[in-house]
């Protein structure tokens, strides 16, 4: 089933979220202000701050761009391959000014612009779930109001029906990203918080327990033909997927656009004799979504194996190559 696993690997795409940030009234009234050029050429058409009265700017996962104020989740694959971005025209309905920054998109919106993206992206996911019925009658879906979890209740054809045929089942896998991807651009409009997670989860249809969780974009969302076995039975509260590995709290020490430095706290099980572990950022271990505010003090889970990363960086410091970073604030999400 290796190559199964790989395919629900594929649930998760990473995308990073989006932040609400008034445009504050220096930048609005002072176009020319050289600090903030970027933002004064957004204020320089009808769309400003000032005419708007409560303009946010957000931060939104990239997936943003070909989404915002699209009509019809089949054509997804079309707006994409197309490149029907917003970039290229946004409908004012929706915002104003997007612009493609570190892999994030972001625009201008006021209240009523940002709930109508919200509303529009309700009606895609409808859509989607009518598209996942549709592999299989007795297949639910459902979001909590707040946009911080999503539930798939589905059958065993559904997750494991078309592993022979690579096409259909990265399409049938790629449906459940655009839901989970959607779902989390209305979490972060609705929270305004740039670093925005939701819970992932799947149920057997048959027994209702839990086949996989996970706290998206943060870890994979991967399950195993073993768990969908004993989903039959129980809950399945940790993939055997990820049977030899643990979930450790960390400590940022430092972080600067090189790496990040770790104190561990709970040890017990790998790095015993490590203060410090290191993480090099753009290295070939560096696989993890890394929150936009991550400050010296905060507090991560990081999913490793006890192993050390072979890289040499100039310090002494063993290295690290983590499956996942999990902000601790989010671990309860969605619960």
């Amino acid at each position: 089933m290796k190559f199964g696993k790989m395919l629900l690997s594929l649930l998760l795409i990473l995308a990073l979220c989006g932040c609400g940030e008034p445009v504050s009234d220096e930048i609005s009234e002072n176009p020319e202000n050289p600090e903030n050029e970027e933002i004064s050429e957004k204020a320089e058409n009808e769309d400003t701050a000032a005419e708007y009265g409560n303009v946010k700017e957000y931060r939104l996962p990239r997936a943003a761009e070909w989404f915002i104020g699209k009509d019809s989740f089949d054509k997804l694959y079309e707006y994409i391959d197309n490149d029907e971005s917003v970039i290229y025209g946004m409908d004012s309905r929706y915002g104003s000014n997007p612009v493609v920054d570190d892999g994030d998109l972001l625009i201008l919106a006021d209240d009523d612009q940002k709930n109508n993206i919200i509303q529009n992206n309700l009606k895609l996911m409808e859509q989607g779930v009518a598209k996942i019925k549709t592999m299989a009658e007795e297949n639910m879906v459902e979001w909590s109001d707040d946009f911080s979890s999503i539930t798939y209740t589905v059958d065993e054809s559904t997750i494991w029906g078309d592993l022979d045929n690579f096409e259909a089942a990265a399409r049938k896998s790629t449906q459940f990203v655009w839901m989970n991807q959607l779902l989390l651009i209305n979490r972060v409009l609705y929270s305004c918080d740039c670093n925005a997670a939701i819970r992932i989860i799947y149920k057997n249809v048959n027994s209702g327990h839990i086949v996989t969780s996970g706290i998206f974009p943060y870890e994979g969302i991967t399950m195993s033909y073993d768990d969908w076995k004993k989903s039959s039975t129980e809950d399945v509260l940790r993939s055997s997927a990820f049977e030899e590995d643990a979930d450790l709290r960390m400590a940022v020490k430092e972080i600067s656009p090189e790496k990040i430095i770790f104190t561990p706290i709970d040890n017990e099980q790998f790095y015993k004799d490590d203060e410090s572990l290191c993480l090099c950022r753009g290295s070939v271990y560096d696989e993890v979504i890394v929150p936009h505010d991550l400050a010296a003090g905060d507090v991560v889970i990081l999913r490793l194996n006890g192993l050390y990363a072979v890289h040499d960086d100039g310090d002494d410091i063993p290295d690290i190559a983590p499956k996942a970073l999990i902000p601790e604030r989010y671990i309860d999400v969605g619960k």
